[in-house]
């Protein structure tokens, strides 16, 4: 079966009739009520033209390069309880967490549709189509690495741990006088083992585990 390919703001969308609509165009972009957006077509160098929710659009005629739909007014969502205004059609996690200043590094986003959450965690760049009324949760991310040593799972803030820190983590109170201690690490950045030495450092990611021993110098 044909498909037929439109952009609308710079976002690709695909159906497979060769006429559409103007209120087919934005409920395929996600945006409802289709009456709340103005809706633009694009025509080569002829610029834009206003195109309305009943006009059929033929995407085989050449020349058509797309669409642009733009709010009529202000939408306005709401971003932990919060209520935030928004002038665009599309916006990410990344720009809505800056909204209410908080960063993509420290924080992620979920959006409530119903009685779901879908999360952005991993993707703070998604797209995601603005509309009135939508609802997003901000959520701390995890500040903390899990590490294990000797079995037991320790939560690290840096993203790196000395010799004396891991042996610090093992033995909080040395079995004995006159030790020496040796420090096997796995897992490690980069999927990295070894040995680690007195003085040395290694980088850290979730997960890495380290065996740590103390034999008498005597």
């Amino acid at each position: 079966m044909e498909t037929f390919h439109f952009r609308l703001n710079q976002e690709k969308f695909e159906t497979t009739h060769y006429k559409i609509s103007g209120e087919e165009v934005l409920k395929r972009g996600g945006l409802e009520p289709p009456t709340d957006y103005e809706l633009l077509i694009k025509l080569n160098e002829k610029g834009f033209e206003p195109v309305q929710l009943n006009e059929q659009i033929d995407l085989r005629e050449a020349g058509v390069e797309g669409f642009l739909a733009k709010p009529y007014k202000k939408l306005t969502i709401s971003i932990d309880d919060q209520p935030v205004e928004i002038e665009e059609c599309f916006s990410t996690p990344r720009k809505l967490l800056e909204k209410v200043g908080k960063n993509s590094e420290s924080y992620f986003l979920n959006q409530m549709i119903e009685d779901r959450e879908i999360g952005y965690r991993n993707d703070p760049n998604h797209k995601v189509s603005i509309r009135n009324g939508q609802k997003f949760y901000s959520y701390r991310l995890k500040q903390e690495i899990t590490i294990y040593v000797n079995g037991t799972p320790e939560e690290w803030k840096s993203k790196t741990i000395s010799f004396n820190e891991v042996v610090q983590l093992a033995f909080p109170k040395p079995p004995y006088s006159n030790v020496e201690y040796q420090v096997v690490y796995a897992e490690a950045q980069g999927n990295k083992e070894g040995t680690l030495a007195e003085g040395q450092e290694v980088k850290i990611k979730e997960g890495t585990q380290f065996d740590v021993t103390a034999t008498d110098k005597s």
